[in-house]
């Protein structure tokens, strides 16, 4: 009985301190809200936006921070889905502020599904919960 005692304190506070590294975390985002159309001609280029508001604890400093590309199938760094695959923050962003960001994609050229979906990023890495998977359809 002793032996499950101990593992049971052993096994809460592992899940305590995780729990509390993760909230108390310096960089954290959350989604606003993205615009892009769901029906896209291949190969033309768009005008999109995607919207983070900064929950962390940093400013997200200019050129420090960014957003990445990501999608289903986990080929989130170097992907050039969409002719691009990252977009700086063209600012500083204190905490509790949003920070829009507004770029150009390009439609795959071959006709069919695709994903539309980014994730806050800094040099530590990702964090945050990333936009809205959107499918968008390429049409010839």
């Amino acid at each position: 009985m002793k032996k499950i005692i101990v593992l049971a304190s052993a096994i809460c506070l592992f899940i305590f301190t995780n729990t509390y590294a993760q909230v108390s975390q310096d960089d954290n985002s959350e989604f606003s809200v993205q615009k892009v159309t769901s029906i896209m001609k291949a190969g033309k280029t768009y005008s999109v936006s995607v919207t983070f508001k900064n929950t962390g604890k940093s400013v997200w400093e200019k050129d420090k921070y960014w957003i990445i590309y990501t999608d289903p199938r986990m080929n989130a760094r170097n992907n050039n889905e969409w002719g691009i695959d990252s977009i700086r923050v063209s600012k500083n962003v204190k905490p509790g502020s949003k920070h829009q960001f507004k770029f150009k994609v390009t439609a795959p050229s071959e006709p069919g599904t695709y994903f539309f979906a980014w994730t806050m990023c800094s040099e530590k890495g990702s964090f945050g919960f990333g936009s809205d998977l959107q499918q968008i359809t390429v049409e010839k």
